[in-house]
């Protein structure tokens, strides 16, 4: 039977079995929908809209979607082909992003920072330094490294050529490397299920070449080639000074590490896909449509979105930003309690902010507190003491820092945004070999934190919740 998926002026037709689920199918055809929830049926967000032979709907497809069914719309996860069917979608694009001036990649290198969401490339096209961001194909497995880990089980060999056929478009010698432990092991074929369970250790440090990839070396299980790549860019540049800074990368992982004395110690902490716009009900990822950022103007919240139209949704730093500007108009309690419901952001009520959100994204902000405060207990130092907070990668690039600061995330200290280190880091190993060496000695050098081994965490965790 055939699965006709038509996106944006593109038209695949898709042989498939009986039983499959279109967001297999989907998948197969080169679209990749948002499935935060790794395709159970839980977030709702794989809606396509369909005609032809599928499956009907079950109970829980149905309290999804409501009367949106009697349009065709459907979850892409639940509903299974049973003869030929067509299914519409609109694909999200790829989308350029400026290298800084200064930032140079060689001809015949691809530098790759391998994020969990997205995957943001650097290549040189007849002698200019171009830069590429593209959704991760491996998204159908879920939002988090966690839910990858646990698809690896079964989807191993699928995860890691769903990356190598996306790469093979930009022709390239060699490719630099830079991403979280998980996506690294994945890329490399590796087996990543130590990584999530105790006593969450790496057997692989990388540093090195497979092949004709090279590999950014890793600190710990959750700390990985991204943010030594991040933290040796800043360090290499003179960007980093003083004697207290908190190098931060906010994510599914919030990645932190302290400078204090020469020395450097790091951690990882579990926040959850709130940052990335997942586990949110209006949630969604930094493309156009997405509230990222909003104020405060007689009494009312003004919301502020990526492109050109309407709202659609929010993303991780809007999410930060909103939830300040209802703490400063009295709508959330420090306790985190939104005292509606629901708090509509648009006109017509498309867009809102429900407590279940609040809450998540207390819970993830209390993860990344908890990590500061035990890495500055472990230098005998407390969080007001820090002079400066790098934040690194794109959630950081378009974070309202007051906004962080009213919330809790970081400490009220001065902020300095890096963009994305971790694949300018990579651009700097492509274009001379000398620091090579130099960027795995830097690895070796940091402390790695396992929060989970640490008795205070819990109670740090739960007493970092309120705003």
């Amino acid at each position: 039977m055939t699965v006709t998926v038509l996106t944006d002026g593109k038209s695949v037709s898709v042989e498939c079995e009986s039983g499959e689920r279109l967001l297999d199918v989907c998948a197969r055809a080169g679209v990749l929908l948002c499935a935060d929830c790794g395709g159970v049926g839980v977030c709702g967000k794989c809606r396509v809209r369909c005609t032809g032979g599928l499956s009907p709907a079950d109970e829980e497809e149905i309290s999804h979607l409501k009367s949106e069914i009697d349009i065709g719309i459907r979850l892409a996860c639940k509903a299974k082909v049973v003869s030929d069917a067509c299914v519409f979608v609109l694909q999200q694009k790829a989308e350029d992003i400026e290298i800084p001036n200064g930032v140079t990649v060689p001809n015949g290198v691809l530098c790759v920072d391998l994020g969990t969401s997205n995957i943001c490339l650097a290549y040189s096209e007849n002698g200019v330094t171009k830069g590429r961001s593209l959704v991760n194909p491996q998204c159908i497995y879920g939002s988090d490294v966690i839910s990858r880990i646990c698809a690896s089980k079964d989807h191993l060999s699928a995860l890691n050529s769903s990356v190598d056929i996306l790469l093979s478009d930009f022709k390239a010698d060699k490719r630099i490397i830079s991403g979280n432990t998980v996506m690294q092991y994945i890329y490399c074929g590796i087996d990543p299920l130590p990584l999530g369970r105790s006593p969450y250790t790496n057997d692989e440090k990388f540093g090195k070449w497979y092949g004709d990839d090279y590999m950014l070396p890793c600190i710990g299980a959750f700390v990985g080639g991204d943010v030594v790549s991040g933290l040796y860019y800043a360090l290499e540049n003179g960007m980093i000074d003083g004697e207290t800074s908190l190098y931060l990368d906010v994510g599914t992982n919030g990645e932190t590490v302290l400078i204090h004395n020469g020395q450097m110690t790091a951690c990882a902490a579990a926040a959850g896909p709130c940052f990335e716009g997942a586990g949110i009900e209006c949630g969604m990822k930094a493309s156009d449509g997405a509230i990222y950022s909003c104020s405060v103007s007689n009494g009312e919240i003004k919301c502020s979105s990526l492109g050109q139209g309407k709202a659609k949704g929010i993303c991780g730093t809007g999410l930060v930003s909103i939830a300040a500007c209802l703490l400063d108009i009295g709508q959330i309690t420090d306790t985190g309690l939104l005292k509606d419901q629901v708090y509509s952001l648009c006109p017509d009520g498309s867009v809102y902010i429900t407590r279940h959100d609040v809450r998540a994204l207390q819970s993830a902000k209390a993860a990344i507190r908890a990590g500061i405060e035990i890495l500055c207990k472990k230098a005998s130092i407390t969080p007001d003491m820090i002079q400066t907070v790098y934040l690194a990668g794109a959630f950081g690039e378009k974070l309202n820092t007051l906004h962080a600061v009213r919330t809790g995330l970081i400490p009220n200290v001065k902020t300095v945004k890096l963009g994305n280190s971790s694949l300018y880091g990579a651009c700097m190993l492509s274009s001379d070999s000398s620091h090579f060496p130099k960027i795995k000695a830097l690895a070796d050098k940091i402390r790695y934190i396992e929060l989970s081994d640490e008795e205070q965490f819990d109670e740090i965790y739960l007493s970092s919740m309120a705003f």
